[in-house]
C-alpha cells in the first residue's frame, strides 16, 4: 500500500489487474487476487515437497544399489543390469596421465599439447584435446567416484542435497588429487606472461630489494633482462640484469642448502600434509553448504544437523592429523623439502616442463627469494618455508655501454658481455695510458 501511495501502478499478471491509489480500496477485487497468490504459493510448495520426496525415494534406491540415471562421465558405462558402471580403459588411462604430469608440476597447456602430439584417446566427443578439458578433468570430483544430483531451473543447474560418494567407480585416488587441487591453488596466485617462450621458474618468487615483483622482459633477439616491475612503471631506478645471471646465481645459491627429506617417509609425510590441508577446505565448503540448506529449510533439519556434526567430527580429527605429522616432521634433525639439488641444473636447463616441475618444487619449498642489483655485483637472500636463510653474492654480466664511456677506448676492445675482471683489467690499462 505505501508503494501505490506514492503514485507508482503495480501490475498483476495472472488476471491482468492494475492498482492505484484509487482502486486499491476495493475489497472484493483485492480478496480475489490474495486467494489466488496464496494458491500459486501453496502449489509451489506442493511441486517443491513433490520433487524433495522423488529425491529422496531415487536415493534410498541408490543404497539398494541402483543408479538414478543412465547418464554418466565419459570414461564409463552402465552396463545392463543398470546397477554398476564399467571403466572404458583406455581413456581413464589419458586421465590418470593427465593427473601424472599435474603432480609433477606441469601445466594444463603443457598437458594438452602432449596429449594432442601423442594422440591421446579422448574422454569424450570432441575430436582434439582443449585447455577447458584438461583444467575440467583435473578439478571435478567425478574422477573419485562422486556424483552430485542435480535439479534444472530454467538454463541453471541447482546442486541438490549432499554429494553421493562411490557412486561412480574411482579412477583417481584422493590424495593424488588433494595434492593436484593444492598445486592448482598455489600456481593460481602467481601472475602468468604467456609472451615467454622460455619458461619461468622463479615466477612469484623472486622479489627486489625495494619490495616489487622482478620479471623477465623481452629485449629483442631472443634475450631477456629481469625488470623490477617499479622501474618498469617509472617508479624507481633499480637496476636490470640478464637471466642468465640470475637462474645461475639462484641455482648455485640452492645447493648451498638442500631442503630434500632424506629418507622416504619424510618427503611422504609432508606430501599427505599437503593433501590434509587442501581436504580441509573441501569440508570447509560442504559445511557451509549443509548450513544453508538448513537455513533455508530445503531438506529435513535433523538429517542435515545429522550430517552437520559428521563433517564438524571429520573436520577436527583432520585437524589433529595434521598437527601429528607436523609434530612428527620437527622431530627430524634433517631438513624438510623435496627438491634434489643435483637436478637443479637439470631441470633449469631442460624445456619448458622441466622448469615447469622446477617452479613447482621452489614454490613447496621457497617462501621468496630476493635480489639487490649493484653496479657490478648482485646479492641474493633465499627465505626457505623451513626457516633457513641464505645469501650469495655474485658478479653481473657488465654491459659495456652503461659502464664505460666508449670515446676514450683506445687500444683495448670490450664485448657487450664483458665479465667484471675484464672491465678492471681494462680499466688497470687505461689508467697508466694516462
Amino acid at each position: 500500500m505505501s508503494i501505490t501511495a506514492s503514485g507508482i501502478e503495480l501490475n498483476t499478471l495472472t488476471h491482468k489487474k492494475s492498482w492505484t491509489k484509487t482502486n486499491l480500496n476495493d475489497l472484493g477485487v483485492l480478496m480475489t487476487s490474495v486467494v489466488q497468490m496464496s494458491r500459486a504459493h501453496e502449489e509451489s510448495e506442493r511441486k517443491s515437497d513433490l520433487i524433495k520426496k522423488s529425491w529422496a525415494a531415487k536415493r534410498n534406491r541408490i543404497e539398494d544399489g541402483e543408479k538414478m540415471t543412465s547418464e554418466c562421465p565419459s570414461w564409463l558405462a552402465l552396463n545392463s543390469d543398470r546397477r554398476s558402471f564399467s571403466i572404458v580403459e583406455e581413456r581413464a588411462e589419458s586421465i590418470r596421465r593427465v593427473y601424472e604430469l599435474a603432480l609433477q608440476g606441469i601445466g594444463v597447456a603443457a598437458i594438452t599439447s602432449r596429449a594432442n602430439r601423442e594422440d591421446w584417446p579422448l574422454p569424450g566427443s570432441a575430436k582434439i584435446w582443449h585447455l577447458s578439458r584438461v583444467k575440467r578433468l583435473l578439478s571435478e570430483r567425478k574422477v573419485l567416484g562422486e556424483y552430485q544430483p542435480h535439479l534444472k531451473n530454467k538454463k541453471t543447474r541447482i546442486p541438490v542435497g549432499e554429494p553421493i560418494q562411490n557412486y561412480y567407480p574411482s579412477i583417481i585416488d584422493e590424495n593424488d588429487w588433494l595434492r593436484v587441487q593444492s598445486i592448482i591453488e598455489r600456481r593460481a596466485k602467481i601472475p602468468r606472461r604467456t609472451s615467454i617462450t622460455r619458461f619461468n621458474f622463479l615466477s612469484g618468487i623472486l622479489k627486489c630489494s625495494c619490495g616489487a615483483s622482478v620479471t623477465p622482459k623481452n629485449i629483442g633477439k631472443g634475450l631477456y633482462r629481469y625488470y623490477c616491475m617499479r622501474k618498469r612503471l617509472g617508479q624507481s631506478d633499480c637496476l636490470t640484469i640478464t637471466t642468465e645471471d640470475v637462474e645461475t646465481a639462484v641455482i648455485n645459491c640452492l645447493r648451498l642448502y638442500d631442503p630434500i627429506p632424506h629418507t622416504e617417509q619424510k618427503k611422504l609425510d609432508s606430501e599427505k600434509i599437503e593433501a590434509l590441508n587442501q581436504k580441509l577446505i573441501e569440508l570447509k565448503k560442504r559445511i557451509n553448504r549443509i548450513a544453508d540448506f538448513i537455513e533455508n529449510g530445503d531438506e529435513d533439519v535433523g538429517d542435515l544437523r545429522v550430517r552437520y556434526n559428521n563433517l564438524k567430527r571429520e573436520q577436527n580429527e583432520t585437524n589433529d592429523e595434521i598437527l601429528l605429522l607436523k609434530e612428527k616432521i620437527a622431530e627430524e634433525d634433517l631438513p624438510v623439502g623435496s627438491l634434489r639439488s643435483e637436478s637443479l641444473s637439470r631441470l633449469a636447463n631442460g624445456s619448458n616442463e622441466d622448469r615447469q616441475k622446477l617452479h613447482t618444487e621452489l614454490l613447496r619449498a621457497i617462501k621468496k627469494i630476493s635480489i639487490e642489483v649493484d653496479k657490478f655485483t648482485f646479492q641474493l637472500k633465499v627465505e626457505y618455508k623451513d626457516g633457513h636463510v641464505g645469501d650469495s653474492l655474485s658478479e653481473r654480466t657488465i654491459k659495456t655501454k652503461d659502464r664505460i664511456d666508449i670515446s676514450k677506448m683506445r687500444t683495448l676492445t670490450i664485448s657487450e658481455s664483458s665479465t667484471i675482471d675484464e672491465l678492471i683489467e681494462f680499466q688497470s690499462t687505461k689508467s697508466k695510458d694516462n
